[in-house]
Order: structure tokens, then C-alpha cells, then sequence
């Protein structure tokens, strides 16, 4: 008797360990880090067409009218307008064209241009 009272108050220990629950531990909130959008007018001093098969992103380097150039790829999802506020594809931008641009800092550091308007 008292061995069945042993095996049985073992196995109920047992049974026991193994439903216990561990307390809930509270996940990090961490705020996602919004990307400051900025526009940046100006001259197209260069635009040098990407390559899908060999992976590089179109490069579009704007000259503001102080003189400070900026470079930034073109986004996958970019959307360029012309100066009738319709898309046109990317291999349209030339050199010397006024535009307007909205761009963003991408995780790696780089401008990421979303959206181009030629201004007239």
C-alpha cells in the first residue's frame, strides 16, 4: 500500500511539472524608427540606368540650385511624372531637366527616391 501511495504521489508531482506555466515575459515594445521623407528640388546633373540582371538599381544624382549634389537610387516602386503630371518610365529623365523630388533614407544609409515630378 504504501508503495502505491508513493508511485501515485510521483506521478501527480510529475503531472504537475509538466502543466506548470511559465510566467508571461513582456515583449520589447521597440517604436518603429519612421524614415524622414524629404523633397529635394533641382537640376538632374545624371542619371545612370540600372541593370535587373545584374542587380544594380538606377543611380540619379540632382544638383540643387546651390550647387550640392545628391545622389539616390531609385526606388523599385518610384513614380515618375512629367511636367503633365503624367508616369513616364525612368530611362525619360535626362540631364539638365528641373524636378522635384521626394526621397527616403533607406536602413543602409542611402536616399531612395519614391517619387519624381519634371517641374517646367
Amino acid at each position: 500500500m504504501k508503495k502505491l501511495f508513493v508511485v501515485v504521489a510521483i506521478i501527480a508531482l510529475a503531472s504537475s511539472v509538466c502543466f506548470a506555466q511559465q510566467a508571461p515575459v513582456a515583449a520589447k515594445s521597440e517604436a518603429p524608427v519612421q524614415a524622414q521623407v524629404k523633397t529635394v528640388a533641382g537640376t538632374i546633373a545624371s542619371c545612370v540606368m540600372g541593370d535587373a540582371a545584374k542587380g544594380t538599381k538606377t543611380e540619379l544624382v540632382v544638383m540643387d540650385e546651390k550647387g550640392a549634389k545628391m545622389t539616390m537610387t531609385l526606388a523599385a516602386n518610384a513614380v515618375i511624372y512629367d511636367s503633365a503630371m503624367k508616369t513616364i518610365a525612368a530611362d525619360k529623365l535626362v540631364a539638365g531637366e528641373k524636378v522635384q523630388v521626394m526621397c527616403q533614407m533607406t536602413a543602409a544609409g542611402a536616399n531612395e527616391a519614391k517619387q519624381i515630378t519634371i517641374v517646367k
